[in-house]
């Protein structure tokens, strides 16, 4: 749970520092299950090995767990949530913002970024020249990028000079500036603002995480088995 080392565990549960549903821990080897409260060193913890975040990602960072050389968003963990092996479920170009998903679950991420389960990203952009008239058709049935690739089905809305919101259900290399770059504009702005039914947080600064609470994470889970 990242609370601290094995070898600072060993140390406290000979001292008696940790219990678990109230009975002292004796042996650093026994097992529990997921879910029973425990305190360390006083401190109430609930047990568990799996992990579930929201980040507002700031531009600036990479989205993975270590790229030599170059900053990325596991240098604005703090030690107790690296050592819980988090990793992005998914990315967010260098210079994009917005709401990115860590977690420790293989399995929970691939439900969610996974095209066949058809989770909707949705994204703010803001972007420079003018789009066909017909743009947001060319979105609806599936528009062709870089004169090759095909995207699924995706949603274009317009929302004032230069600004649109922009939902697709799949994650292809640098898509919806692909995608927009495809009718007439070019993104300047990209911010991610949901993920299925899971919005950002407006209250989570910029390099902020938070712990998805639990009808978030079920949302998600829901989300991903459709």
């Amino acid at each position: 749970m990242g609370l601290a080392s094995r070898r600072e565990v060993k140390l406290l549960v000979r001292r008696g520092e940790i219990r678990v549903e109230g009975i002292v821990c004796h042996d650093p080897g026994e097992k529990y299950e997921e879910g029973l409260c425990a305190t360390f060193c006083g401190r109430p913890v609930i047990l568990k090995s799996r992990f579930y975040y929201m980040m507002n990602k700031p531009a600036g960072y990479l989205s993975s767990t270590e790229e030599r050389g170059e900053k990325t968003v596991m240098d604005l963990l703090t030690p107790q949530l690296k050592a819980q092996s988090l990793f992005p479920a998914g990315r967010l170009d260098r210079d994009s913002h917005g709401l990115l998903i860590l977690t420790n679950d293989g399995d929970f991420a691939h439900r969610i970024l996974s095209p066949k389960y058809h989770v909707d990203k949705l994204y703010y952009v803001r972007y420079e020249g003018v789009l066909n008239v017909d743009a947001q058709e060319m979105f609806e049935k599936g528009l062709r990028i870089d004169g090759g690739e095909i995207c699924r089905p995706a949603k274009l809305e317009l929302c004032g000079q230069g600004e649109a919101l922009i939902t697709i259900s799949e994650g292809k290399y640098h898509q919806v500036k692909r995608m927009l770059n495809a009718v007439g504009g070019s993104v300047y702005f990209l911010k991610r603002m949901a993920i299925g039914s899971v919005r950002l947080d407006p209250d989570l600064k910029e390099g902020d995480i938070r712990e998805l609470t639990t009808s978030e994470l079920s949302l998600l889970n829901k989300t991903g088995s459709e």
